[in-house]
């Protein structure tokens, strides 16, 4: 039998919205927003670039395209399970940011087992289109090592968020459930 101290904040939960995992969400889509954008833009903005009409460095291909779109999607999704976490939602709790994180995963390590020698690649023009963003702008040279890296420092956090996101919003579903299940 709970104590009447956690059925009152349990109570209070159903009709209080899920605000730490809604601001970790957002918090990730804010950072993933960031972080593609850093990476499909760079330039460095120097004098002689724009005074002789150089072009951007990272040059738009395939590769390019098929990130804005998962970035799209994802960023459509990643909304989408924020207003659902913040209701607390079962579905969204238990698996939606868990699949999400899922792909922010993907864009952070590109797919699994490929080797990141980048000088041995680049030597060999050799670039993937299943290297992870990061990596694969880095490996073109069209971005220094510390864009990558910060790009990839802002990946990690927005993984992280989404993480404990779901974490946070699985314990408070439960807590909410068990709540119902004594009030029937």
């Amino acid at each position: 039998m709970k104590s009447p101290d956690n059925k009152l904040k349990a109570e209070k939960m159903r009709y209080q919205n899920n605000q730490s995992a809604y601001l970790l969400v957002m918090l990730s889509i804010v950072l993933g927003v960031i972080s593609l954008f850093t990476l499909i833009t760079y330039d460095e903005f120097s004098t002689p670039s724009i005074i002789e009409g150089l072009p951007l460095r990272v040059i738009p291909d395939f590769r390019i395209a098929i990130e804005i779109a998962l970035g799209i999607f994802t960023l459509l999704l990643s909304f989408l399970a924020a207003e659902k976490v913040k209701v607390y939602q079962r579905f969204w709790s238990f698996y939606g940011l868990f699949i999400l994180a899922g792909v922010t995963l993907y864009r952070i390590i590109g797919v699994p087992g490929l080797v990141y020698d980048a000088e041995l690649l680049i030597e060999h023009k050799m670039y993937s289109v299943f290297y992870a963003l990061p990596y694969y702008d880095f490996m073109k040279g069209w971005i220094p090592e510390s864009v990558k890296n910060l790009a990839l420092a802002e990946l990690w956090i927005g993984f992280a968020c989404l993480v404990f996101a779901a974490v946070i919003s699985i314990r408070k579903v439960i807590i909410i459930d068990n709540n119902l299940k004594e009030l029937k």
